[in-house]
Formats: C-alpha cells, sequence, structure tokens
C-alpha cells in the first residue's frame, strides 16, 4: 500500500468516512447534545447548555488547532452527518491520547460508533503515535462499555459515585488500551 493509499483508508471504512467539522455539523452537533441519550452519555448532569455555547464548544472543537488533539465528523455512506470523534491530551512523555465519541440518537446500533472508534484508534496509533488510548464511560452506560470491551479497551479503574440520578450514585469507568494491545488485536486492519 502506498502513502496515498493509506491516507484514504485511515479515513474511510466499509459503513463511515470520517471528515472536517463543517459549520452545518456544528448546529446539528449542537442540537444533539442536550438530547437525553447524549446527555447522559457524556456528562453527568441533566441540565441543558445552552445553544450558542454549545455552537461555540463545537466551533471551537473543529478548528482543530491543538496538536494534541482532533475532531472529526462521522459521516456514513450517504454522507449524512451521525456524528463526531475528538481525541485531547495527547502530550509527551505520557503520549495518552484521550477519547470522546458522540453519534447521533437516530444513528445509534448501526455501528457507526464501532467503525468511527476503529478509524480513531488508527489514527491514534499509527499518525499520532499514541502509546495508549484511555476513555470515560458511566457504569450505566452498558451499551458503550460492551462497544470498548469488543474494540479491546479494558476497565483500567472506577472512579466511584461520580453521577448521581433518580436517587442513586453511578460510577465512571476508566477504560483504557496500550499500542501493544492495539497491534495484537488490529495487526490484519493495517
Amino acid at each position: 500500500m502506498n502513502l496515498y493509499e493509506y491516507a484514504n483508508q485511515a479515513l474511510h471504512s466499509d459503513s463511515i468516512y470520517l471528515r472536517a467539522i463543517n459549520q452545518e455539523d456544528v448546529l446539528k452537533l449542537s442540537s444533539w447534545w442536550n438530547h437525553p441519550t447524549i446527555k447522559l452519555g457524556n456528562r453527568s448532569n441533566l441540565m441543558e447548555v445552552p445553544e450558542h455555547l454549545l455552537h461555540a464548544q463545537f466551533e471551537n472543537w473543529a478548528k482543530n488547532e491543538d496538536a494534541s488533539a482532533f475532531n472529526l465528523a462521522i459521516c456514513n455512506q450517504q454522507d449524512e452527518l451521525v456524528g463526531q470523534v475528538g481525541i485531547w491530551g495527547l502530550k509527551v512523555p505520557t503520549l495518552k491520547a484521550t477519547i470522546g465519541i458522540l453519534i447521533s440518537p437516530q444513528h445509534q446500533h448501526h455501528g457507526y460508533g464501532y467503525q468511527a472508534m476503529v478509524k480513531t484508534l488508527q489514527l491514534i496509533f499509527e499518525e499520532y503515535h499514541a502509546h495508549k488510548a484511555e476513555l470515560h464511560v458511566y457504569s450505566y452506560n452498558e451499551a458503550a462499555i460492551g462497544l470498548y470491551q469488543k474494540l479491546g479497551f479494558q476497565i483500567e479503574g472506577t472512579i466511584r459515585s461520580s453521577s448521581y440520578h433518580m436517587g442513586k450514585y453511578y460510577d465512571e469507568l476508566i477504560m483504557g488500551m496500550l499500542e501493544e494491545e492495539y497491534r495484537t488485536l488490529y495487526k490484519n486492519t493495517q
């Protein structure tokens, strides 16, 4: 495979592709952020974030100005925006990338998150030369935990009673994957 073929396949899979976030995406991503399934999956409280603040947040993320981070739109093969993925915090000496992913409510459970995470891991380990990929997930988000374990992430720790809903405390799990684990699991996908 030559470098041009690699560059193309690094951002494309059978069901999704990753691209820069545009202004139209910012509006959609902002509208999804306050959806109940997204709120509970990505933050510990139920309060909505004002739309103007969300626009500013996604516009800032879309700039990709930080060398230790990236944010990309996830699109299906019909060129429809289905989500966003980002990494941050990739710095020397730890070379640890933290991952965040958002899949629109109507596109969840279609395999887009899995494919986007595979491509994100490829970028993290093949392009950003990370030593470790890490993410945080709330213990009540069983679908996400299952997805991350299917991808090869391991539970490394627990932040106890990190979130409170309906009179009950929930833990926040820290999950990680080392570069050598990625290379073992994904050696035939490169």
